[in-house]
């Protein structure tokens, strides 16, 4: 259990960078096709290297599959994700669509059948949804100081891409039931994950880009592309390899690591203010991570 562990617990910090990425793409309001086509291409060739490492079962359609399927959700969120930082606050959409994984532990445990709900579960999931709101208490401090206003589509946008970026995660845990971590094909599903999205990432930003007749990639796009295709590419091959942890325990470590990683660095980076709900939510973040570590001993 070790082992995986860490691989959670590595992919949970490499996503602050992903989550500093998609910070930069909306203060430079870069385009969802400009900086996704970068993101999509790096993280494509990540994973696609990293598959001739270990066993890939490129004939198998179940692969295929979830393969597609991801990288279709993957284009989605990228888009209407883009599109909502540019009508909200992106640190409210980033801790909104970190919750998903409670979702997606629920699904684990109603349709995986090795998946088991113990008592200090319910614990676990009540820390990290305490500490959801303990962010969103304090990143609605920060809005209200910086009277930032919220376009009426923000909250349907980042809701949509909560409830995709669920399936996305459950999907992971389908892959682990299908092809498990420690027998490969970790780097062949996220390469079809995203080559696919890629593939189409491009065809619609050099459709727009034509149309709209302005530079296809800037400099700043393609900045915000390699921090979130390299830390997206590896931060993924080692969350699958995670996915042998129950739902309950690698869930909240590779989405409440980069979550709070993520404020502490958008604090200091961007300087947004560090009020008390944001400790509290620190607090309540490593009561969260101490339990799910030591969830099997108590």
């Amino acid at each position: 259990m070790l082992l995986p562990l860490l691989f959670a617990f590595t992919g949970g910090f490499l996503l602050i960078i992903l989550g500093l990425g998609y910070k930069h793409a909306s203060v430079v309001k870069s385009r969802a096709g400009s900086y996704g086509s970068i993101f999509m291409g790096l993280a494509f060739l990540i994973t696609f290297g990293y598959s001739f490492f270990e066993d890939s079962a490129w004939a198998d359609p179940r692969l295929w599959r979830i393969g597609l399927t991801t990288g279709a959700i993957f284009v989605a969120c990228i888009g209407l994700y883009t599109r909502a930082n540019l009508l909200g606050p992106p640190s409210t959409s980033w801790v909104v669509i970190n919750l998903s994984c409670v979702l997606a532990i629920v699904l684990s445990v109603a349709f995986i059948p090795h998946e088991h709900f113990l008592w200090i579960d319910t614990a676990i999931i009540a820390l990290f949804i305490a500490m959801i709101f303990a962010l969103h208490a304090g990143m609605k401090e920060n809005a209200h100081a910086t009277q930032e206003r919220i376009h009426p589509l923000f909250w349907p946008l980042v809701l949509t891409v909560f409830a995709l970026n669920s399936v996305y995660l459950f999907l992971m845990k389908v892959k682990e039931e299908h092809f498990p971590s420690v027998k490969g094909n970790n780097g062949a599903t996220l390469a079809i994950c995203f080559g696919s999205a890629g593939a189409v990432m491009v065809i619609y930003h050099l459709i727009a880009y034509h149309r709209r007749k302005e530079i296809p990639w800037r400099k700043d796009d393609l900045i915000a592309g390699v921090m979130t295709g390299a830390s997206a590419g590896f931060a993924n091959i080692l969350l699958l390899k995670a996915m042998d942890l129950p739902a309950v325990v690698v869930y909240p470590i590779c989405q409440g690591i980069p979550l709070i990683g993520g404020v502490i660095a958008m604090t200091l980076i961007y300087r947004e203010r560090f009020n008390l709900a944001k400790v509290i939510s620190l607090l309540l973040a490593l009561a969260t991570l101490l339990l799910a570590i030591f969830r099997d001993r108590l």
